[in-house]
């Protein structure tokens, strides 16, 4: 018998001619057919389910440019930190451009007129103008604006209400009040003493930046 050779099972089978008594065989087929059948039915089913998927719409993804382009971030600018950055942009800006024109002209300006609009600047409650022109002037060897710098900086009569400072600076106090003292200044070297007494009490309690403005001081 080949491969392709059917197979026939006999199954019995009541005929109602002779009323039942008698059985006839009746072929049944098993192989290949009923093989075909199952195959012919799965087919139909993976067609019905490739219908079903491909009808379906497939949600597209934004590509990469549109997911950023959807992004709701909302950088937050805090108001108080900008107005506080233009204050500073702004700090000293009206003795900048006084000591930049003095610079540019070359023209030779009296010590207490300077001073005098250093004096105005603090009282208008421009510390910065105040201050830069101060500086100006202490760089210059004015004996008086230099003593004003000493005395913003020194622990003893430090004011931050006055001073540009945020906290007292002793090294900063020395060198002014060394530079008013050559420039004539009396109290400078007053000052110089006291503020060398309090360098050494602090210094004995173990502070070491005190320690180290002792040992260079001259």
């Amino acid at each position: 018998m080949t491969n392709k050779q059917q197979v026939i099972e006999e199954i019995p089978v009541s005929s109602k001619e002779d009323g039942g008594s008698q059985a006839r065989t009746v072929p049944r087929r098993n192989g290949p057919s009923r093989l075909k059948l199952i195959a012919l039915v799965v087919a139909f089913g993976l067609i019905g389910s490739s219908f079903f998927l491909e009808d379906k719409p497939l949600e597209k993804e934004d590509p990469p440019s549109l997911a950023i382009a959807k992004d709701t971030t909302v950088t937050v600018i805090d108001k108080q930190a900008l107005s506080r950055a233009e204050l500073e942009q702004n700090a000293g800006k009206e003795a900048r451009l006084l000591i930049a024109d003095l610079e540019k002209k070359k023209e030779k300006v009296d010590d207490r007129v300077l001073f005098e609009q250093a004096s105005q600047y603090a009282l208008s409650g421009k510390k910065s103008d105040a201050y830069l022109l101060y500086f100006y002037l202490g760089l210059q060897g004015n004996g008086p604006a230099a003593m004003k710098l000493a005395t913003m900086a020194d622990p003893a009569y430090f004011s931050a209400e006055d001073s540009m400072l945020d906290s007292p600076e002793p090294y900063e106090a020395y060198k002014w009040y060394k530079k008013a003292s050559e420039m004539g200044e009396e109290m400078a070297s007053v000052r110089l003493e006291k503020l060398r007494n309090w360098l050494q009490s602090v210094a004995d309690k173990g502070d070491q930046r005190a320690q180290r403005l002792l040992l260079q001081w001259r």
